[in-house]
């Protein structure tokens, strides 16, 4: 009696086992195996949309319900035909009503930003009991969204300007600004710009030549205009603007923009290298009209030299022109201290002296002037 009680026993308690073991099985069969939270990785370039993947079980009969947030901060919500948009994303996020009574709770983000990297979550409020008031929040998807930016390398840029000119050093942001404008422009250390909305930071010996203007930030515009260079502006200047770590964090970071280096010239050494540039061909020419100019002046000097030189001549006319010895004196006499003046006197017999001195031959003989061999 025992033995069969024993047996009996250790059969019920086998089924028993048993019994428990399939309920086992079937309470994990029957647990919904979608009920945990699904993760996703989605990634997108600035400027472009992205779709955060979101999926309920059943379609929606009553009015349609979905929340997505980031930590605290709410994204977007959707109660039936009413939606709510958070700060920051007015205008570029929705769950749209009819994919959403189908079961599509996916979140669409267009026109992304590098602040838009962050972990975000989907919810859906559900009832605790049937037919119960009370009503809980239940998870439904986590999607870590990163952003790239093609553009997110620092670009650099080269610009020169002569002493005294005006240089605008290259920036852009990628969007628009839509809160208090800032950037920042620096050498090394030391800070040359500074702009936060209105007000503005100029360093020490750039007072009054540097600016950002507030509306060109705004439009994404973050060039430097530096003015009245100097030889000691040439410099490597760097842009950097300040962004949060994460969406909605107040943790922020630096992030450089851009580099320019920038050389500033002498005016004289400009005008040195412009004309190096002159063409050979025009050198040449201007090189022969030059002497061509040179000629005519020489010849016009000349020219005037000559018709002086002709008027002077018509207003004192030379002396008639006589023919005479040089340095030779007629003696009347035609004697010599050895000669006897009787022997000669037939030689002399058509002589005769003026009143002035000259000789005067006779009809038949050569008139002879004495005439000045000294010079004038």
């Amino acid at each position: 009696m025992m033995k069969m009680f024993t047996r009996s026993s250790r059969h019920s308690r086998g089924i028993m086992t048993s019994c428990y073991s399939i309920c086992i099985v079937l309470g994990i069969v029957c647990v919904n195996p979608l009920s945990a939270v699904s993760e996703f990785t989605v990634s997108g370039q600035v400027g472009s949309t992205a779709v955060l993947p979101c999926k309920l079980q059943t379609e929606v009969n009553g009015p349609p319900y979905i929340k997505w947030s980031i930590e605290s901060e709410t994204v977007f919500e959707r109660v039936g035909e009413e939606t709510y948009q958070g700060k920051g994303y007015e205008g570029r996020v929705d769950v749209p009503e009819e994919e959403l009574r189908k079961g599509n709770c996916s979140l669409v983000l267009r026109n992304l930003t590098p602040t838009d990297a962050a972990l975000y979550w989907s919810a859906k409020i559900v009832s605790r009991t049937k037919g119960s008031v009370e009503t809980e929040t239940v998870e439904i998807s986590r999607v870590h969204l990163s952003v790239e930016d093609p553009l997110s390398a620092v670009s650099e840029f080269t610009v020169s300007g002569h002493v005294g000119s005006t240089a605008v050093l290259p920036c852009k942001l990628q969007t628009e600004v839509n809160g208090p404008p800032y950037i920042k422009w620096s050498i090394e250390s030391v800070t040359v710009f500074e702009r936060v909305g209105e007000e503005t930071y100029q360093g020490e010996g750039y007072e009054g030549r540097v600016d950002v203007p507030e509306e060109e930030l705004r439009k994404g515009n973050c060039s430097l205009v530096l003015r009245n260079l100097t030889p000691t502006d040439a410099a490597l200047y760097w842009s950097a603007k300040i962004v949060s770590r994460t969406k909605g964090s107040v943790e922020t970071e630096t992030v450089e923009i851009s580099r320019v280096h920038l050389s500033v010239e002498e005016k004289q050494k400009e005008e040195r290298e412009a004309e190096k540039e002159v063409p050979r061909g025009v050198r040449v020419g201007v090189a022969g009209t030059i002497a061509v100019i040179a000629v005519i002046a020489v010849i016009g000097a000349v020219l005037y030299w000559c018709k002086r030189r002709r008027k002077q001549n018509c207003r004192n006319p030379d002396p008639p022109q006589t023919y005479s010895l040089p340095n030779t004196q007629i003696n009347p006499a035609n004697t010599s201290p050895d000669e006897d003046p009787n022997d000669q006197g037939e030689d002399l017999l058509n002589t005769s002296q003026d009143d002035h001195g000259s000789v005067v031959l006779e009809e038949g003989a050569v008139r002879y002037n004495p005439v000045r061999t000294d010079p004038e």
